[in-house]
């Protein structure tokens, strides 16, 4: 505990003098230049995050929009099929 009283003692008497004065204009300038790098890291990080989005998400649905081809289509026969006859029954008729 000793660190922590120590640490405190520190703190509450590295307090800035009445003469030190405090610049609002260069506290605002710093500030604004924080948001605007803030607000570009965002935006390219939307934009990194559209662009992976995009590449996985538009081959996954036109892959499942597409017309699959496990066979190639059977054309119909334009042979006669030879007719089955019931047991008992000639093919000619007499």
């Amino acid at each position: 505990m000793n660190d922590l009283k120590d640490l405190l003692e520190l703190a509450l008497s590295d307090v800035p003098g009445r003469d030190a004065r405090v610049d609002p204009a260069a506290d605002l300038a710093r500030g604004r230049r924080r948001l605007r790098r803030r607000r570009q890291r965002l935006a390219g990080l939307a934009g990194v995050t559209a662009a992976v989005l995009c590449g996985v998400l538009v081959p996954l649905a036109l892959q499942g929009s597409a017309p699959r081809y496990d066979s190639p289509p059977t054309a119909a026969s334009s042979h006669a099929q030879p007719s089955r006859t019931q047991p008992g029954q000639s093919r000619r008729a007499q």
